[in-house]
């Protein structure tokens, strides 16, 4: 399989999907075609999700929860800006459809349980039809190529619930899932290698390329530390979303890094 991602015409990566028979050869030959269309391919596993929307949809939830806390749309979105990314997690589900991503978040609930659990905020925003963009409506109001925060949003949340959190706390929320579910991929041999991961990440999603990747910035952080936060964020705001993976644990317990 080959698995482009959108705008297919600006977003280099391909994913070349290895099902369970396919022989060298034919990857081989997947794998040149994909150059000769100017495109990066990684080879994955064929499993649910593949790689890079593995990874993505834990950190599109995990901003729908904060939402839920009571955290601010355009807060949310600007903490991740400033972190380098190419927009925020809500201006990027308006930009994909909410019906799209409700959808695939579905799936990945369905395989893999309460760690991927989809927030009450998009089911309802699937409901009422509030699909991004393409309608005009979503978590912002798309209109004359602007966009304002759409506050009918706050009319389907929690009443009464206020989290306050640090800009830290939210951003390390967002991507310290992000790592861990790079772990279990790397623990599954979704991909062969981390480097295939942060390839991934920069040229699928627009991980910002300064930072050298996901892992790459999970080494600058330190292994330690984002498997101490998210024991903690397991004890604090959820054990399903948050416990850290096998692969972290004994990263962190060997003192080693995914990139030696």
């Amino acid at each position: 399989g080959m698995h482009f991602f959108n705008p297919v015409h600006r977003m280099p990566l391909i994913e070349v999907i290895r099902a369970k028979n396919t022989d060298d050869e034919t990857v081989a030959t997947i794998l040149d075609f994909s150059r000769k269309l100017g495109k990066i391919p990684i080879v994955v596993k064929d499993s649910c999700g593949f790689l890079i929307n593995r990874i993505l949809l834990p950190y599109l939830t995990e901003a729908g929860f904060l939402l839920e806390e009571g955290v601010d749309i355009e807060k949310v979105d600007k903490i991740m800006t400033r972190f380098g990314m190419p927009v925020g997690p809500f201006t990027l589900m308006d930009e994909i459809g909410i019906d799209v991503g409700y959808k695939v978040a579905h799936i990945l609930e369905s395989v893999f349980g309460e760690r991927m659990k989809v927030p009450s905020i998009l089911i309802k925003m699937y409901l009422g039809k509030l699909f991004g963009k393409k309608v005009g409506k979503g978590f912002y109001i798309h209109r004359n190529k602007k966009r304002i925060p759409n506050k009918e949003i706050y009319n389907l949340l929690p009443t009464g619930k206020q989290t306050i959190l640090s800009d830290e706390n939210i951003l390390d929320r967002m991507l310290f899932r992000m790592i861990n579910e790079a772990g279990m991929c790397l623990e599954e041999s979704v991909c062969e290698e981390p480097s295939d991961i942060d390839i991934g990440m920069i040229m699928g999603i627009g991980f910002p390329p300064f930072r050298a990747g996901l892992l790459n910035y999970a080494d600058t952080i330190g292994i330690d530390k984002i498997a101490k936060e998210l024991e903690r964020f397991a004890g604090t705001v959820n054990p399903e979303r948050f416990k850290p993976c096998n692969y972290l644990i004994k990263l962190a317990q060997q003192k080693q890094k995914f990139f030696n």
